[in-house]
């Protein structure tokens, strides 16, 4: 029993960590990474392309 509250204390910590990083990122704290960027752009795109092909 005693392994699995250290696993779920690990996994919490970590999504702790993570939700503090995208908030940062959120508000504006931190830029985004290079490839993060490139991640955006490539799904705005791809929602602009799904979006056309709805309305046509």
């Amino acid at each position: 029993m005693t392994g699995k509250k250290s696993e779920i204390r690990k996994i919490r910590f970590l999504l702790e960590k993570i939700d503090s990083i995208i908030e940062s990122r959120l508000i504006g704290f931190s830029d985004p990474e290079m490839d993060e960027v490139a991640e955006i752009l490539d799904y705005e795109q791809n929602e602009n392309r799904t979006l056309f092909e709805l309305n046509q």
